[in-house]
């Protein structure tokens, strides 16, 4: 006769679970503790409903906890604030303000709280965060190490370099999240209200942390979009640009996609085919010429009065929060040297200063500064690399040349994809 022990056995998954309903409560909350993100908390409780119970119980603090375990935690409240300004909707003046002084004002002494939802955002935003925070560093120590040759213990970023480009990361998803769009009438925001509410709020320095991250998001998004620029023919009947040069970071069309945050930049920017841009960018062409770059350009009316003859309080005249004693001074030693001949009209974002941003300038910890004298504040040096004049002006010239091509074909009825000599991809309408 045939064994039939085989129906008396379990399958792994079965025996798991029933070896976790087993578990007493205590070492089900320890399991908890040990999960390293919100998405493994969900799977976690979906496993049964003894853990479901349990988690029930405690919801709040199992959350925190989690929380606690993916994102760092001085970068939790920027993740935190950076989510709950996407609920401030209708985004009119009112709304804004309230929420920006609501987190301005927020107690030490009041523990937050998280559903599971928030945890789960929150955690799908700093996977974002760090990706880019990531990719940022490399580039921006290797803009440093083209110039000249660095340590080795110099490449590795220490934890406050690290809290300072993550925060700036963030600073620019509330950004985003506030002033993306903006209602008509008495409730839009002018700049002039945007830099009272927003920029005033921040040091000069963070805001050339954000203006550094403003230029690189710039640079990322730049790659997709020029493909599409270049090729798609109904993009060049509406003339869009795709030659960058120095003076291009006003783009309103690419300011219109950097608008849209972090999420969309990070499924745009990791695309790799034409078709997968095309379907992120298109049909809708988006458009935003009050952005970041108008917003970081917003600052004080000139007085004329450079910094250094503000004396030894250089950097506090118009600063609303001084440097906790625990603070690294690099920053704010790489920002007065690069102002020191700036006026407040001009305290960040200076249009001559991109090389220095692309290096990351106002990122690094003091010792790294101390110890690079000759590398990242020679300015003559870090431009070399950047796109020759010459050579960008012989660009510009082909662009308008494809111009005029894609739009005798638009003329003719053709749309898609074309390049110089290849019509193999444009679709003709009947």
């Amino acid at each position: 006769m045939a064994s039939k022990c085989h129906n008396r056995t379990s399958s792994p998954s079965l025996s798991a679970q029933a070896s976790l309903e087993a578990l007493p409560n205590e070492l089900l909350l320890n399991i908890f503790y040990k999960l390293p993100d919100a998405f493994s908390l969900k799977a976690f409780i979906l496993t049964n409903s003894s853990i479901l119970k349990v988690y029930q119980n405690q919801p709040s603090m199992i959350v925190r906890l989690v929380l606690e375990n993916e994102v760092s935690t001085y970068s939790l409240d920027d993740a935190t604030t950076a989510l709950r300004s996407s609920r401030v909707l209708p985004r009119t003046k009112g709304n804004v303000q309230q929420f920006l002084a609501h987190s301005s004002n927020k107690s030490d002494d009041v523990t937050p709280h998280w559903t599971l939802l928030e945890a789960l955002a929150i955690s799908d935003l700093s996977k974002k965060i760090r990706f880019f925070v990531a990719a940022f560093t490399s580039y921006a120590l290797y803009k440093l190490g083209a110039t000249a040759s660095i340590s080795s213990h110099l490449m590795r970023v220490s934890a406050d370099e690290r809290r300072r480009i993550e925060s700036a990361f963030y600073r620019f998803e509330l950004y985003c999240n506030l002033f993306r769009e903006q209602p008509c009438g008495d409730n839009r925001l002018s700049l002039d209200e945007q830099r009272d509410i927003f920029f005033a709020r921040y040091t000069p320095w963070e805001n050339e942390q954000l203006a550094c991250v403003h230029d690189y998001l710039f640079r990322r998004l730049s790659v997709p979009f020029n493909d599409i620029a270049e090729h798609d023919i109904e993009w060049a009947e509406r003339s869009i640009q795709y030659v960058d040069d120095w003076n291009g970071l006003d783009n309103p069309y690419k300011q219109g996609y950097l608008s849209l945050g972090l999420p969309y930049l990070h499924k745009i920017v990791t695309t790799k085919t034409y078709e997968q841009r095309y379907d992120l960018m298109s049909p809708a062409l988006l458009s935003n010429e009050n952005f970041l770059y108008e917003g970081l350009r917003t600052q004080g009316e000139d007085n004329g009065q450079p910094l250094p003859e503000y004396g030894n309080d250089a950097g506090k005249i118009y600063v609303n929060t001084l440097l906790p004693e625990s603070e690294d001074f690099g920053p704010v030693r790489a920002w007065q040297w690069a102002h020191g001949d700036s006026s407040w009209e001009r305290y960040y974002f200076r249009n001559d200063q991109q090389a220095l941003r692309q290096a990351g300038y106002v990122m690094w910890d003091l010792r790294r500064i101390s110890e690079c004298t000759d590398i990242p504040w020679d300015v003559n040096l870090l431009w070399r690399g950047n796109i020759h004049e010459v050579w960008n002006e012989r660009r510009r010239q082909a662009m308008y040349e494809s111009w005029s091509e894609r739009k005798k074909i638009f003329r003719r009825g053709g749309r898609g994809w074309w390049s110089p000599g290849d019509e193999s991809q444009v679709r003709w309408q009947t």
